[in-house]
């Protein structure tokens, strides 16, 4: 990572690629993660599947309780990385908008440019929303499951 002194102001630029390079280390932190995560699943259940450790049916399901609330976790921070990428690229559009702005002559011409660009942002938010809808389905489809578990435990 890089540092900046009190009297240097990083660029637009700039600042958008210290955060993508952000994003980036946090994404290979993560990737450690789930690979520590594969890694002890892995040793539990044996590479035969055949639970060397001769674990109980409690065990199990606090093992399994365990592995949940990691990739929970996990899931959530790359949500929130997401949305930081989807910032920094808003962002980016934005900075080139500007720039492209103020080189157009006609109050015309960079009328049709913001148009352009609303229409381009409009897709994006449904693209996001129709995202959200999806893993908003699946976390139901997840609680269900957890549910009849439950019950079937009962």
């Amino acid at each position: 990572m890089h540092s900046f002194s009190g009297d240097s102001i990083p660029s637009m630029s700039e600042a958008l690629s210290h955060l993508i390079e952000s994003i980036a280390l946090e994404e290979k932190a993560l990737s450690k993660l789930v690979t520590s995560e594969a890694n002890k699943i892995e040793a539990f259940v044996g590479k035969q599947r055949n639970f060397p450790l001769h674990p109980s049916s409690e065990d199990i399901i606090r093992f399994n309780d365990s592995v949940i609330s990691v990739l929970d976790s996990i899931q959530m921070a790359e949500w929130l990385l997401f949305k930081k990428l989807h910032t920094i690229a808003q962002l980016s559009n934005w900075s080139e908008d500007k720039a492209r702005i103020s080189n157009v002559e006609t109050l015309e011409e960079s009328a049709q440019i913001i148009e352009v660009e609303q229409l381009a942002l409009d897709e994006e938010s449904i693209e996001a929303t129709d995202q959200e809808i999806e893993t908003d389905q699946e976390e139901v489809k997840d609680q269900e499951i957890e549910t009849d578990q439950e019950e079937d435990k009962q």
